[in-house]
């Protein structure tokens, strides 16, 4: 039986709202949605969880044994992902608490009856993944060790098309996904930077005026991404066109850009992240 922690806290919700429209209310979904959701665990489970009488709806003897334990299941998700993002964002906890979350977790897990599958599958549709992605495996691994992940790599759109049409289980990419059907959270908050040269002027000052962007030589990625846009975004605030930018290299990856920026080949705009999961001698020069 797989149980999904989506669905489990649909079904804590609609127990405690009563309602499937109440429920659908604080859920943002539309109650067809919660219906759905409902019905699929229902399907999941090989038991009715409810007994319908009109708009109320009252657990079945099934639903009341299910309840604490989905209670705790959902509860538990909550303190893996808490962990999982403390670990993406560079803290550290104690290994100790990791390893009473992480037990708990799985015990959970057997209590309900419910497995993982036998791999999961995780999409990257960013530049600066591979710095998250490996911070986010290595603390899921703490909690599953034997698990098996397979990771496919493509631009943000066509990955996140794939978890659409159930290709990948989920996905880490740059921007909040728009399209209706999907689900995100937030894990981390990253920052655009200008990278130079360590003996470029403007890395020796240790700062660079907005006016003087554009006697800079860039090197950029050639891929399309959300980085390009906020960096054009933010030169427009300043009356400044991303055409005005002298570029005199355009590589394939993130990588390439650094590597190019530090021997000496120009300057570029990166993710912050990026910049601090590598090993490239390039500088951070303030604006």
């Amino acid at each position: 039986m797989m149980l999904s922690l989506y669905q489990l806290n649909i079904f804590v919700l609609v127990a405690q709202a009563a309602t499937l429209s109440a429920a659908a209310e604080q859920l943002h979904l539309t109650q067809p949605a919660v219906s759905l959701q409902i019905r699929a665990l229902e399907k999941a489970c090989q038991v009715d969880l409810f007994n319908r009488r009109g708009p109320k709806m009252e657990p079945t003897d099934a639903g009341r044994m299910l309840l604490p334990i989905a209670r705790e299941l959902v509860q538990l998700g909550k303190l893996a992902e808490s962990l999982i993002a403390e670990t993406s964002s560079g803290q550290r906890p104690s290994s100790g608490r990791r390893r009473y979350q992480a037990n708990r977790v799985r015990a959970a897990l057997e209590t309900a009856g419910a497995t993982l599958a036998s791999r999961v599958s995780l999409g990257c549709g960013t530049d600066f993944g591979d710095v998250l992605l490996h911070r986010l495996l290595k603390a899921f691994r703490e909690f599953f060790p034997d698990q098996a992940v397979a990771i496919e790599r493509a631009n943000g759109v066509d990955i996140l098309q794939r978890v659409r049409d159930g290709n990948l289980d989920l996905a880490i990419v740059d921007q909040r996904p728009r399209e209706r059907g999907l689900r995100s959270r937030r894990l981390l908050v990253d920052e655009v930077v200008l990278v130079t040269p360590p003996e470029h002027p403007w890395a020796i000052r240790g700062s660079v005026t907005v006016g003087e962007l554009t006697e800079g030589e860039y090197v950029v990625h050639t891929g399309e991404s959300e980085l390009r846009r906020v960096v054009e975004e933010s030169l427009d605030r300043h009356r400044i066109s991303s055409q005005q930018l002298k570029i005199i290299l355009q590589v394939d990856s993130p990588l390439d850009v650094l590597t190019a920026v530090a021997l000496g080949l120009g300057v570029s705009f990166v993710s912050k992240c990026f910049v601090q999961g590598s090993s490239s001698k390039s500088k951070v020069v303030p604006i």
